[in-house]
Parts: structure tokens; C-alpha cells; sequence
């Protein structure tokens, strides 16, 4: 964690500095949380920022990070009215030097591979589609066995979610994934979804 933002932690034991979370661990030691979105289609942003804090330990504004896509396109893109594909937010890490691979996939199975793959030094960033439509951007740091909420463990994921939610995200191994939205007062249901490929350490896509 940066000096300066150690230096700044309130006492209320949260800070927000620069669109990145803080909070105590139960050492009472700090620890850098996701970046939360800043507006309503840009989970894509928040989570190319939280990928560059856990692979290369680079702090990125969201603000910085959506220059750089807009360089990597050639036109301004609008986060605020749509989403970003992978494949740009891949160029755009690249062009900030954050190490970073693209890697497309067409089948469900592929995608699991990746994330199967994935520990919190070499994360995934990936997405899953919503039942109702549209798509989110997620963080995997690794597998573990989840608990379904009536006290049975499965296998799944360890996710991070760039939307403030009420509970922790959880996301069986077969890609079913849902999440307390605080915000809205009601479960969020999606699937990963293989159609938008992952990113993730060059170093670990040559593995």
C-alpha cells in the first residue's frame, strides 16, 4: 500500500482515496480493497484499476484509466452510457504499462480454465452476463469452497465486485454467480460468460 494513502486512513477505519478502498484487517493491519465503479457502466474501469493494484501494485485513478482508453480507441468513450469490451481494456492497461493479455474464449469451459487459474498475484478480470441483459465486470483472485447461505460448501470462485454490495459476491464453479445489491435491495443473478474472453498477466497467459 502506498505510503501516503497509510498516512491518510481515517480513524473511522475506511478511506477512499482515489476511487480505492481501504479497511482494517482483523490484525488491525490495512488493506487495499477493490475500486468501486465510479459511474454506471464503468465496472470495467474500476476493475482494470484493481487489476493493476494486485498484478503490478500500480494506483490508478478511474479517471486516468478512461484517458487511456479513449487514447487506445481514438475518440472519447462515454462510460457513463455503455460498457467497455475486454479486448480495449486489455490495449488500454497495455498502453499504461500494466502487463497485461488479452485471452479470447468461445466456450464456458475455457473461461473456468482461466479462472481456475487465477490467485490474487496473477487475477482474472473477466465478466458475467445478466439474466434480465446486460454485463458486469468481475475480479477472481483464486478458488474456494463457497457457502451457499444454508451452510453447504461448493466449489467456486473468490470474486470481487466493483458495485458496493450488502454481502459477498459469490460464484459456484459452474459460472452461476449472484450477489446482494445493497443499492438495490434484491439479489443480482448473472453466469459468467465466455463471449468477452479475460485478461490477465502476460506472464500468466504463457503458463
Amino acid at each position: 500500500m502506498a505510503a501516503r494513502s497509510r498516512a491518510l486512513a481515517k480513524a473511522g477505519d475506511t478511506e477512499r482515496e482515489y476511487g480505492n478502498d481501504f479497511a482494517r484487517n482483523s490484525l488491525g493491519q490495512w488493506e487495499r480493497k477493490i475500486f468501486t465503479q465510479e459511474l454506471t457502466n464503468s465496472c470495467t474501469c474500476a476493475c482494470a484499476c484493481t487489476y493493476a493494484s494486485l498484478l503490478d501494485d500500480k494506483a490508478l485513478r478511474e479517471d486516468v484509466f478512461r484517458n487511456a482508453v479513449s487514447t487506445v480507441l481514438g475518440y472519447h468513450h462515454n462510460f457513463e452510457t455503455a460498457g467497455m469490451k475486454l479486448d480495449a481494456i486489455a490495449k488500454a492497461l497495455q498502453h499504461l504499462k500494466i502487463d497485461a493479455a488479452f485471452v479470447k474464449t468461445s466456450r464456458l469451459s475455457d473461461l473456468q480454465n482461466g479462472l481456475r487459474r487465477a490467485t490474487a498475484s496473477q487475477p482474472v478480470l473477466y465478466a458475467v452476463s445478466w439474466d434480465g441483459g446486460g454485463a458486469h465486470a468481475l475480479i477472481c483472485t483464486g478458488t474456494a469452497m463457497v457457502d451457499d447461505g444454508r451452510g453447504r460448501l461448493w466449489p467456486g470462485f473468490k470474486v470481487m465486485d466493483p458495485w458496493r454490495t450488502h454481502q459477498s459476491p459469490r460464484q459456484f464453479d459452474d459460472g452461476t454467480y449472484w450477489v446482494w445489491d445493497s443499492s438495490a435491495s434484491g439479489w443480482s443473478t448473472g453466469v459468467a460468460d465466455p463471449k468477452w474472453g479475460y485478461i490477465v498477466g502476460k506472464r500468466g497467459a504463457l503458463n
